[in-house]
């Protein structure tokens, strides 16, 4: 069975914890592969503008290296934001995902044009830039 792990560029709150995050996760799971959730020994508390993503990037790398040496097969950055994955990317040889990238590709198939809802307002530019880095 091959793993695939899922990191979360948060540490755990009072309201997200990793057990939560696993539980979330182990639906997806099956024969074949199987998806564990990582959440950051530090950094921010979520990922709202480019502050929180400089402080989650650091342990994102690490928690990414450990996964291989742990045997992952994949890495998929739990965050909307893409934050760490050209590092981890650069640093790795087993596929790193990012969910904006790959669903705003997924969107663009779907029509000419698609709209995105955001958790706040310092993350529309982050948004925008994302949009624009992708080709889209």
């Amino acid at each position: 069975m091959k793993t695939i792990y899922a990191i979360a560029p948060l540490i755990e709150t009072p309201g997200l914890t990793q057990a939560e995050g696993q539980k979330r996760l182990d639906p997806l799971s099956d024969g074949d592969f199987k998806i564990i959730s990582l959440f950051l020994d530090r950094g921010p508390s979520s990922v709202e503008n480019e502050i929180d993503e400089a402080l989650c990037v650091p342990n994102i790398i690490e928690k990414g290296l450990w996964a291989k040496r742990q045997g992952a097969a994949g890495i998929f950055i739990d965050c909307m934001l893409d934050p760490g994955v050209r590092a981890l990317r650069t640093a790795l040889d087993i596929p790193v995902v990012r969910p904006a990238e790959t669903a705003f590709h997924l969107a663009a198939t779907l029509g000419h044009q698609f709209g995105i809802i955001d958790i706040g307002g310092d993350t529309a530019a982050m948004v925008e830039e994302q949009v624009t880095r992708y080709g889209l």
